[in-house]
């Protein structure tokens, strides 16, 4: 590293929802070949593809809001 000179690390996300392994796999060859395009220039740079499953990149919805009256249950 040169003398005074920082490293930075920059992430890029993209996410992403497909149907199957078959989508998955178009999806992740078109971002090896963009990834290819940057290797060339730097040349340090490293690919890495995640693979979440279940609610991961789904909108979230908040539970409604419970009803509270603050009154007892009544025991006989």
């Amino acid at each position: 590293m040169l003398k005074g000179s920082h490293r930075i690390r920059v992430e890029i996300t993209v996410p992403l929802e497909v149907r199957d392994y078959i989508e998955a796999a178009h999806h992740q060859e078109r971002l090896e070949s963009y990834f290819a395009k940057i290797s060339e220039r730097y040349t340090q740079s490293q690919f890495r593809l995640v693979e979440r499953r279940g609610r991961g990149l789904r909108q979230r919805l908040r539970p409604e809001a419970a009803v509270v009256s603050g009154k007892l249950n009544q025991y006989y």
